[in-house]
């Protein structure tokens, strides 16, 4: 129901291979939108059933019950942090136990790791907050996990206008034939994740290649070579990355 209405509404312009695209990247959003509905809506339909209860069993009249209801809306709006964040926490925890742990490129172990030598980073993946930021992230996973590569590939930029390039660069985190995306928040093998961004691929490097850089040193040296190599590839250097 949820894919139908994407494909009717956000996705109309688009042709159906590519609305499948949009709809897998774009799902991680989509799931965590209608779990702080639910869990919102849910909220408010306790706080009408404790009043409708109130009302029947002790014979309240109408205005104590309005009153009643005033008085949750008013804590609802006094403690925002707990009403209204919460259900996005709760949806942001759900989409990362559901999705982005399982795959190979990043073990749940491996997030463990993480959680324990870079809170930051972990903060970021867990919430679903690394769209824009896959340069970084990427880095940032190689060097905590002391394995794998980071992949710099030029992605199809499905949102491009006439004029623009075509492509735009992007970086995977990459190990045992699996890749993390920044974009969706999931992993996948990395023929699948290459078939679904029309990707060419640049260059792999390995976490020897970039352990003993940070990463401002790395992204400094790394740019005149990128840029170059963008500019020969129809590509942007810098739409949906932090580079």
């Amino acid at each position: 129901m949820i894919k139908f209405f994407m494909r009717k509404i956000t996705y109309r312009g688009f042709d159906k291979k590519l609305q499948d695209i949009l709809f897998e990247l774009d799902k991680q959003l989509i799931i965590k939108f209608y779990c702080s509905v639910l869990f919102f809506t849910s909220t408010l339909l306790i706080y009408a059933t404790i009043a409708f209860f109130l009302n029947t069993q002790m014979q309240l009249y109408t205005l104590e019950v309005l009153l009643y209801i005033l008085g949750l809306f008013i804590v609802m709006f006094k403690f925002p942090n707990i009403v209204f964040k919460l259900p996005m926490l709760i949806a942001e925890r759900i989409f990362f136990l559901m999705y982005t742990v399982k795959g190979k490129a990043i073990s749940k172990k491996d997030f463990q790791i993480i959680k324990q030598v870079d809170e930051i980073a972990y903060s970021i993946i867990s919430r679903q907050k690394c769209r824009g930021i896959c340069y970084a992230v990427c880095f940032n996973i190689c060097k905590d996990l002391k394995k794998g590569a980071i992949q710099f590939l030029a992605i199809k930029d499905f949102v491009a206008k006439e004029g623009e390039e075509p492509y735009a660069i992007h970086v995977l985190y990459i190990n045992n034939g699996w890749a993390f995306d920044t974009f969706s928040s999931r992993q996948y093998p990395i023929d699948k994740i290459h078939e679904m961004y029309q990707a060419i691929v640049y260059k792999n490097f390995s976490f020897y290649d970039i352990k003993d850089k940070s990463f401002i040193q790395f992204r400094e040296e790394f740019r005149p070579e990128i840029s170059k190599w963008c500019s020969q590839n129809d590509c942007s250097a810098f739409t949906r990355s932090s580079f």
